[in-house]
């Protein structure tokens, strides 16, 4: 998997650390810390999870879309293009590229269960995934971290070890950064990597001989996917907020836009 995602044009998305930090410019103008934007990025990405979950999509979906989200968001702000219809249009958009297909209205109906005053529709939803698809340059094919996970788990012998922890580190990677500055593959090893930390299980054997590591990337490579998946744990609490918070910070700089695009 790892020489596929090299000869495909996912290889070329990969971003910086220093780019993420650099995008939400708008955003920031209008108020929101680059605590609050990384508190509704885990906000949203939680969000397409439950909302893949109460879909009976799986978890591939949930994670395309997820990545689709954040991408979005590299070159747009969260005051003009409003994450609570962009979620839900990365969900539809990825069901399909997925072939996992959903008609809009089942996940606007998906939505409206749990949010009972989102203000918008299936129609809303369609008309979300133009927008995502033109933000994405119709580039739709993702990799993941899940797909390298299971065979470097199987060719080490640690499966029954540390498949479920590493399994949910995957999971958890959607939350972090790490999805759009590595290879997936390197972002499977470093989920290994967590796991073995958690079950206090020593992998360096298994490390010093994996071939490969340079390839994906470096020892600092993996370096950085396990740094952020340690960051995401240690915030706990703090790198969320609540569906409440969200609306109102969204509310909060959506009018300010607003009020400024009146005054021009």
């Amino acid at each position: 998997m790892a020489a596929s995602f090299w000869n495909s044009a996912s290889a070329n998305l990969l971003v910086s650390k220093q780019r993420i930090l650099e995008n939400h410019q708008e955003d920031k103008l209008l108020g929101l810390t680059s605590k609050q934007i990384k508190q509704l990025e885990v906000y949203f990405a939680s969000a397409i999870v439950e909302l893949a979950r109460d879909c009976r999509l799986c978890q591939r979906v949930a994670a395309t879309a997820v990545l689709y989200f954040r991408r979005v968001y590299l070159s747009q702000s969260f005051a003009k293009l409003d994450p609570r219809i962009l979620f839900a249009g990365c969900l539809y958009l990825s069901a399909k590229a997925e072939e996992s297909h959903l008609s809009a209205k089942h996940i606007a109906d998906a939505v409206l269960r749990r949010r009972l005053h989102w203000p918008y529709d299936s129609k809303d939803i369609l008309d979300a995934e133009m927008v995502i698809m033109e933000e994405l340059d119709f580039n739709l094919r993702v990799f993941h971290a899940h797909s390298d996970l299971s065979p470097l788990l199987r060719a080490a012998g640690l499966e029954r070890s540390l498949g479920q922890l590493a399994w949910a580190a995957a999971n958890d990677t959607c939350r972090t950064d790490a999805p759009l500055m590595y290879p997936p593959y390197t972002v499977a090893i470093g989920c290994i990597c967590v796991a073995a930390e958690a079950a206090n299980v020593d992998i360096t054997p298994w490390l010093e001989k994996l071939e490969g590591v340079a390839a994906a990337g470096g020892v600092e490579q993996v370096y950085g996917v396990v740094q952020e998946l340690m960051d995401l744990y240690a915030a706990g609490d703090e790198s969320t907020i609540s569906a409440a918070e969200a609306e109102v910070l969204l509310d909060q700089i959506q009018f300010r836009r607003q009020k400024i695009v009146l005054q021009v």
